[in-house]
Order: C-alpha cells, then structure tokens, then sequence
C-alpha cells in the first residue's frame, strides 16, 4: 500500500503541444511549465531564462521612495544608522547587506542582532535604548518591524525615526514609521509579493545605489549572494523574482568572493557547484545555528570578515555550532516520538509534546520533523530561560491551516502568531493543561479527516523508459528547483523489481528496477528502508529524476518518493 494518496495533475495535450511549439521544448517540460501555472510563452521564456532585466521597479514597493530619500541624507550627513536585524538567516543576510552597503556609503552603521533566547523575535526596546546611546537617529529594521507599534512609537518619542524592511503579514494598522517597506501592505503596487526579508532589503538598497548614481552591476554582484542564501533558507517559493536571485546567487556562491561563505563551503564538505539543496542543507542551517545556539552576530561576521584567517575560524565555530545542534535536535526528537508512542498521540489530530530541558534554538525543527512524518500539526513546548513559563513552536504538517486553531488557543497564551503552517507562542506553566485540553477540543473541531491524509502531488506519468537521462537534462531548464518549483514528480506503471536491498542501517532501500522494454533503471528510496518490496513484484513508482554520476558515467537515477505493490 502507498504511503501517500497520489494526486495527478490533470493534463492538458492541445495548450501543452501549443506552448511546446512556440517555446521549442519538449511536451513534458511544456505540461509542467503548465502546472507551474505558466499562462503563456513570455510568461514561460521568463520562468526559463530568470534575468535581472524581469526585475520591477524598486521604488514600487510601499514608502520605498521615502526610504530612500532619507538614506541619501544620513549617507551624506554621514550619520550613525543603527541596522536592527532578526537572528534567523533572513535577518541575518539582510543586516549584512545593508551593514556592507550603507558604510560603504560612508555612513556610520552599529549592527544590533537579538538574542533568541533573552530578547525573542522583533525590534525591543533594549534596542531603541542602545540607538539612543550612541546618538543614532535612524533605524532600519530587516525581516522584523511590521507588527512593532509600540517600540517603534517609543523610538519616535527619542527622535529617532524607524525605517521597516520586512515581509511578514501586518496587523490591521501600520506601525507609525517614517516608512514601512513591506510587499503585503494593503496599498502595495509592487508586482511580486513573495520576497523574503533580505529581497525587501537587496531591491531597496538597489534603489539606494540607483538613486546615488552607483554602477548598479557592481552592487548585484556584491550582494546577490545574500539575496539567495536568506531567500532560500526562508523557504520563499522559487517562482518570478525568487528565481532571479536564486539562479544569479548560486552561481555566485559556486565561487563566492566572501572569505566566510569560502571557509564555511571548505569545511562543510561543500563541492564548488551550489544549488538552492546545497543553501537550504548546508550553508542555511551553519549560518542558522549561530541564532540557534548562542548568538546570531557569529553568523554575521562570518559574512562580513574580510580576513581569511578570522573566516576559518568563525567557520569552525559556526560548524561545531551545526553540530551541536544536530545533537540536542535528535535527541529531543527521539524524546518526542517516544512521548509519542507512550501516550498514543499518533492518532490525535494535533499533537501537543513538551520536555523541561530542550533548546529552544530546536524545537520548531522538531515540530517540522514530527508533522511531516505524522501528516498532522505538532506543537512542541519547552520552558522558557526562567523556568516557570513555556514556549512552543507549531508547524501544520502540510494541510492544515494552523492559524484558526491558534486563534482559538490565543486567549490562553501571553504571545502567539504565525502563518499558515508554521507559528509561535508563549503560555504560562500553569495554563499548560488547559492549553492540551482546548488544543484536542479545537482540533477536532476544526480538522477534517481528510485533511490528515498525506497527498503526493504528480506531475504525470511517463513510460518507464522515457524517464532517461535525456529527460532529465530537459528538466534542467527548469531549474533553479526548490520550494515552489519543485523538482518533478512522475508516475511509471507496472514497473518489475529486479532486487530491492536495504542500505546498511536499514533505513532506506536501494532497488534494481525493469520497465517494459528491458531497460534497466537503478532507484533509491529514502526512509524506505522497513517497506517489504520483494524482488519480483510489479509496482508502481512515484520518483523525482536526479543525476547518478560514477567513473565518468552519467545516468538517471530515480529518487523514489512512494510505491504502490501491485503483486
């Protein structure tokens, strides 16, 4: 039996040899470029071929103009502009750019990073406080701000004005700010909502440079790096812009110029090609454990080093970082499960599981882990530094919308938000039973059945033999692939397994398979390991095409993502 239920994509033959024609691609690449929601060719030639010529206006985006003309002043005042930025990779890169940018300038530029753990997420008033300290008059705040009313009127009162990047939803009103930059504000006509944080930041300071007469190619250069790694980690769908800095980034980071992304790539094991994998599995969680671990400024001067001595050493940190926090991670994860299995928590429709002792630097990756295997959301708590109160981390598992059932709970809680399938609060330890018993209630009110139920989304179905290293190389002009353009999934019938052997921990499952004109195809499937497919069954197989390459020799090879035994 499969582990998902399969959802085909419905196919389109006429639009898709039409488009096929006019683009001279293959129909396959032209069916999937219509799945992507591809409407026609300059729509298709611009998914195709990203370029920084499909880029929008940057003064379109709301108070951009603004922004920037209070920018020209204090760079030319020379004032001291204080960058707030938010810990995660996001925050992170965007206060880099706008660090590197702005004192190349000529401005004076303090960087301020908070603490996850002591400040939490968003511009505080222990910030405004420090701005005030070294006399600073302008703050910009990067991946944070849009919800910060009162901290921002705070800064006002001291006559400082706040300048906010971000992409997070906003409240009913804007924060009073000199500007709110911000693709969701209500009266936003910038074209491409999906930025990330340090999108916001690399299209304004792109207005900056414009606006100073600067060589616009020599600013993309220089921080079109930035723009990949916090798009990519941020998980943003790969889709218009997004494609621009991802494909321009990674190409950038193949040979990167900063001496810290070089020591990280070295250590990491890192080959020179990146792609947004190689971001979102490597480079983004190095550069996220400093935020989860300690402190998010080890990440950012690893960014900005120029020194290549000190860049292998914050590297080092940054990596024995990562491994630390694989460590705590697996093993409140494994704590989790058996809390789990031990109070039959698997068939609940939201799973609520909490610990004294873990980090609170890994619990919404927890959360992550546990709803993707268990198809359903998972809140994970853990007390908070003083020990009394707790907070928890949510991620919806796929289907589920979390932000009604946290709309429910939110009158229990001191601080919750969040977005569709990932959020955040804070409770006091004493309402935490009230809190389980109100999150069971309102689950069940609020799930269907359905919703539970683990869908695998396929883009069509190919004859077993056409899923070649030919198609693959088709494939690739879709690439850069990541959240929203996801590498292809495809179905091939009736396919003949020639051996099916486990890995040596058991955890996946290395298989021979045979289509229906003898050729031979070789697969792998990940976290497989348990499922019996004997030798000599037909079976079904939804895989992604990825490149085996050994001694020399190039071939497809199926990642297979499920099976369906058919005898």
């Amino acid at each position: 039996m499969a582990r998902y239920q399969w959802r085909l994509t419905p196919k389109n033959d006429h639009r898709a040899h039409a488009l096929s024609s006019e683009l001279g691609v293959s129909e396959v690449v032209a069916s999937l470029l219509l799945n992507r929601g591809i409407k026609d060719v300059d729509e298709a030639r611009r998914f195709l071929e990203p370029d920084y010529e499909h880029l929008a206006d940057p003064l379109l985006l709301p108070d951009a103009r603004l922004a920037v003309q209070r920018l020209v002043r204090a760079v030319k005042d020379k004032e001291t502009i204080v960058v707030f930025g938010d810990y995660d990779c996001d925050g992170v890169t965007s206060t880099a750019l706008w660090k590197d940018c702005l004192e190349r300038l000529g401005a004076k530029v303090a960087a301020i990073l908070p603490s996850r753990s002591a400040d939490g997420y968003g511009l505080n008033a222990s910030s405004i406080a420090s701005a005030r300290e070294i006399g600073s008059k302008l703050i910009i705040t990067c991946d944070c701000g849009s919800t910060a009313h009162q901290v921002i009127e705070q800064a006002a009162s001291y006559g400082i004005e706040t300048i906010v990047t971000d992409h997070h939803q906003l409240g009913d009103d804007l924060p009073k700010a000199l500007a709110v930059v911000n693709p969701h504000r209500t009266d936003n006509q910038y074209p491409f909502e999906h930025l990330s944080g340090v999108g916001v930041s690399f299209r304004l300071a792109e207005a900056l440079a414009i606006e100073l007469g600067l060589p616009i190619h020599n600013f993309r250069k220089r921080y079109i790096d930035l723009a990949a790694i916090g798009t990519v980690a941020d998980v943003m769908p790969l889709i218009g812009e997004n494609r621009i800095f991802a494909k321009a980034g990674t190409e950038a980071l193949s040979n990167p110029d900063r001496p810290g992304l070089r020591a990280l790539k070295r250590l990491a094991g890192l080959s020179s090609a990146v792609d947004p994998r190689a971001i979102g599995f490597v480079i983004g969680p190095r550069l996220n454990a400093a935020g989860r671990m300690d402190h998010a400024s080890l990440a950012l001067q690893l960014l900005l080093t120029k020194d290549e001595e000190e860049s292998l050493a914050l590297a080092e940190r940054l990596e024995r970082q990562n491994s630390d926090r694989q460590h705590i991670q697996q093993e409140a994860l494994a704590e989790a499960e058996a809390q789990i299995e031990q109070d039959s928590l698997m068939n609940e429709k939201a799973i609520l599981v909490k610990a004294d002792g873990w980090h609170m630097g890994i619990i919404g990756i927890v959360a992550g882990r546990l709803a993707n295997k268990h198809a359903r959301p998972v809140f994970v708590m853990t007390s908070d530094a003083d020990g009394r109160d707790y907070v928890g981390s949510i991620r919806s598992g796929g289907r589920v919308d979390i932000r009604p059932i946290l709309e429910a709970l939110s009158p229990l809680c001191t601080k919750s938000g969040g977005h569709p399938h990932a959020g955040g609060f804070s409770i006091q330890g004493d309402k935490i039973d009230e809190f389980a018993e109100r999150l069971r209630e309102t689950s069940i009110a609020l799930i269907p059945d359905e919703a539970l139920v683990p869908i695998l989304n396929v883009d069509g179905e190919v004859d077993a033999p056409e899923a070649n290293l030919r198609l693959l190389e088709e494939l690739d002009r879709m690439a850069p692939f990541g959240h929203g353009n996801e590498r292809p999934t495809f179905v091939s019938r009736n396919v003949r397994v020639l051996a099916s052997r486990p890995t040596k921990d058991d955890k996946h499952l290395q298989l021979s398979l045979i289509g229906d004109r003898g050729i031979p195809i070789k697969g792998i499937a990940f976290g497989m390991g348990s499922i019996p497919i004997a030798a000599g069954s037909t079976v079904d197989v939804a895989y992604q095409l990825e490149l085996d390459e050994f001694n020399g020799n190039r071939n497809a090879q199926w990642n297979i993502q499920d099976v369906e035994i058919k005898s």
